[in-house]
């Protein structure tokens, strides 16, 4: 079995996948470089931008119990979990 490379991804889901990273870049190096009091608020950002992709992840695990004839518990909490560690 071939083992799967970046180049078995579709390239919308690579590219806009990456681009997912700008924002948690963007705020490291913000809050490197940026004078304090405007440092002080790229970390926060980070921590906002982190629950949200957060909460995608667990639409993500949701929709897929809903395409699930029969969810079982597992896949349920797993949709909530990681809304839960965003919060």
């Amino acid at each position: 079995m071939k083992r799967p490379t970046l180049s078995d991804v579709p390239r919308p889901a690579l590219v806009l996948g990456f681009a997912g990273l700008i924002p948690f870049v963007a705020g490291a190096i913000g809050a490197w470089t940026l004078e304090a009091d405007r440092a002080g608020l790229a970390i926060p950002l980070q921590f906002f931008y982190a629950a949200a992709v957060l909460s995608f992840l667990g639409a993500v695990h949701w929709g897929l119990a809903m395409a699930d004839p029969r969810p079982g518990w597992g896949r349920w909490a797993w949709g909530v979990v990681p809304a839960l560690a965003g919060w």
